[in-house]
């Protein structure tokens, strides 16, 4: 199995009318949810991901229609060759395709209060959390945090599962996952992006290889408003 995750930087800033007009042109379940957002940059995510959906089904041929299932993950309806899952932080928004039911987690790299943990680590986690230097339990909460979310996202169960229950071990590159003491049929990606962000990737079978693809913001808006260009 290949993953293929697609990457694309969302702008920081986009005037009004083109927000309304790129919006206006998408269907009506994508229009609502961009919509009933109240922070517009939140809505500008929500339109890039959604934008990102939409090249990946014209360019991989999908027609099914996305549906939600009951723990609000989205899929594709009545398709068992296609699987994805979104994720969005700060300026990155992302999206992985593969065969098999696959998660996706990205989180930007900032101060975090450490007393999180306390809902996030197991207790063998929160040994071996205690033991790193401040700057090294950074980057072990981010990663830890963003790869029990991407196993989540994949089961398609959201956040119903206290994450605490989840142990991860890693040794030598090989991540496994527990689940109240029994290991899971879970296979694991991550990588850093520009230093500043984790991105952790989970399937339920083996894979072969990970394609990384990086999407011009300008492009998607493009895609349904030809006369925009030169995005900030």
């Amino acid at each position: 199995m290949v993953i293929d995750v697609y990457k694309v930087k969302v702008p920081h800033q986009l005037d009004n009318w083109v927000l309304e007009k790129a919006v206006d042109n998408l269907t009506a379940n994508y229009k609502e949810k961009i919509l009933s957002l109240r922070k517009k940059e939140d809505q500008i995510r929500s339109l890039f991901g959604s934008l990102l959906i939409k090249k990946l089904q014209n360019e991989l041929r999908i027609v099914s229609d996305i549906e939600i299932n009951y723990y609000g993950k989205p899929y594709f309806k009545d398709n068992n060759a296609f699987f994805f899952n979104i994720s969005h932080s700060k300026d990155y928004v992302t999206c992985a395709i593969a065969s098999q039911p696959v998660g996706i987690d990205i989180e930007y790299i900032k101060p975090i209060d450490f007393s999180i943990c306390e809902f996030i680590f197991s207790e063998k986690e929160k040994s071996t959390f205690s033991s790193l230097s401040k700057r090294d339990k950074l980057n072990y909460l981010l990663l830890i945090w963003t790869l029990k979310e991407s196993y989540l996202k994949m089961m398609g169960i959201g956040l119903n599962l206290e994450l605490h229950r989840l142990s991860v071990t890693i040794r030598n590159g090989n991540i496994s996952l527990f689940l109240n003491g029994f290991k899971e049929a879970a296979y694991f990606y991550y990588i850093k992006i520009e230093n500043s962000y984790y991105l952790s990737i989970c399937v339920n079978k083996s894979f072969q290889k990970v394609n990384i693809h990086e999407i011009c913001n300008n492009d998607l808006i493009t895609s349904i408003l030809p006369n925009i260009s030169n995005l900030p």
